[in-house]
């Protein structure tokens, strides 16, 4: 695994392996759109996008009432 380097064996703990997956996928995703949003000269669109993404995920746990990541995803 590329974080054997670490000494972390992600294999076994599904916690710390959806937190890591997240944190590649939301670092990837915001340097992307970062980058896109500041060469358009629109860096507050990435906050504004943050606050109004919260609101949602909160409702969809409020509705569903679990943490599943496939529906807060929705």
């Amino acid at each position: 695994m590329a974080l054997d380097f670490l000494g972390l064996d992600i294999t076994w703990d599904a916690t710390l392996r959806n937190v890591i997956l997240g944190s590649m996928i939301l670092g990837l995703t915001s340097g992307v759109l970062g980058t896109f949003a500041v060469l358009r000269r629109q860096s507050l669109i990435g906050d504004a996008l943050a606050h109004a993404a919260l609101p949602g995920i909160c409702i969809m746990f409020i509705v569903t009432g679990t943490r599943s990541s496939e529906l807060l995803l929705l």
